[in-house]
């Protein structure tokens, strides 16, 4: 049993919910559940955005994708304007809309007039019954030859479980050829990843424990972290995030943006020689980022975000949608515009978004997927 207490956080930002008492006992017998708590001395501790309304926007001509119907949590777009999209997330305080059935990586090619999505197959031996993807990142050993070294990393949750996974892309075969899978006490509760080389990445841990999962989030605790894999070994190299989500780097590869999801913020890192990461500055937002995609072109970032926290925490049938594009990510000065609001008639919770030339395609967690038209 759970009883709350409420607590303003001053003027009409949001409300936090504080735990008063809770029988909830971590069970994990890893060293992560007894992670001391960090204390967060930010106002921005966690913003639900209790009395803001969405109102509805569109950037262009904008229609719903056929077949996706079990989410579209991350997605990513190859240089040749190949978009990657991972479907079928099972993940904690997440309905199973999937009706636990596997989910899919699909590939969704925007050259093409009437783009449709294709399901990859995956080489013999890999468990794809018990796959279940959520953050995904590409690396390409050569950015114009994809007959070989084009690489998938994707988080996947199999029994509930986290790992990265490792795979190398065969559009010929339409197949992703399972080349490693990463396991490590670091990568405990991995949302997503960022590829820096053909066996290295970042990551995101955007909790501590499944049983205190509420309590972390709503608690002015922070217990997240950014890990880096470098082949052989996992080390954390930062920490202090309420819900470190989404990942990704600069187009020059110097910089790191961590979105974190319960303070509405994108962190910007500086990426030393070592790999290990500095905070460069904090872009306050107000709504809630999910994943973060990087236009290679421009370095503008386009982020799928939650407008309104408390109808996802307070299990609300309709979620809203907002993307936001930020410019000049880098400098003193970056520019933020929200692109695109739904009040969730339409499209609701958007988890990421990405843009190949004319188009935006927006992404959601368990709903649906949407090509934009940009005008």
């Amino acid at each position: 049993m759970r009883r709350f207490d409420w607590l303003k956080l001053g003027g009409t930002e949001g409300i936090l919910l504080l735990g008063s008492t809770c029988n909830t006992q971590c069970t994990r017998s890893d060293v992560h559940c007894n992670t001391k708590f960090q204390l967060s001395t930010s106002p921005r501790s966690i913003v639900l955005n209790l009395f803001r309304e969405v109102q509805n926007y569109e950037p262009g001509k904008c229609r719903i994708i056929d077949g996706m119907i079990f989410g579209s949590e991350d997605i990513t777009v190859l240089p040749n304007g190949v978009a990657l999209i991972s479907s079928g997330l099972r993940y904690p305080m997440i309905p199973d809309h999937n009706e636990g059935r596997p989910g899919h990586i699909y590939w969704l090619d925007l050259n093409e007039k009437d783009p449709r999505p294709k399901a990859f197959s995956f080489s013999s031996g890999f468990d794809a019954s018990n796959f279940h993807p959520h953050g995904i990142s590409y690396f390409l050993e050569d950015h114009d030859d994809y007959s070989e070294g084009a690489y998938l990393f994707v988080v996947n949750h199999p029994f509930k479980n986290s790992q990265v996974e490792i795979f190398e892309m065969d559009f010929e075969l339409n197949m992703l050829m399972h080349q490693k899978t990463i396991k490590d006490e670091l990568l405990h509760h991995v949302n997503d990843v960022v590829a820096v080389a053909p066996n290295s990445f970042y990551g995101t841990n955007d909790h501590n424990c499944d049983d205190t999962l509420l309590l972390e989030f709503f608690l002015p605790i922070k217990l997240s972290d950014v890990v880096f894999y470098n082949s052989t070994t996992t080390v954390i190299v930062a920490t202090g995030f309420g819900f470190a989500n989404g990942i990704n780097t600069s187009p020059d590869g110097k910089y790191v943006y961590v979105s974190d999801f319960k303070t509405s913020e994108i962190h910007v890192l500086r990426k030393n020689e070592d790999f290990t990461i500095e905070p460069e500055r904090i872009i306050a937002l107000n709504t809630h980022p999910d994943n973060i995609e990087v236009d290679r072109a421009t370095g503008d970032l386009w982020i799928g975000c939650c407008p309104e926290l408390w109808r996802l925490v307070f299990g609300v049938d309709v979620i809203p949608s907002e993307v936001l594009q930020i410019k000049n990510a880098l400098s003193l000065e970056p520019m933020v515009t929200s692109v695109y609001a739904n009040n969730g008639s339409v499209l609701q919770g958007t988890s990421s978004a990405a843009r190949h030339g004319h188009h935006l395609l927006l992404g959601t967690v368990i709903h649906r997927t949407m090509l934009c038209t940009l005008e």
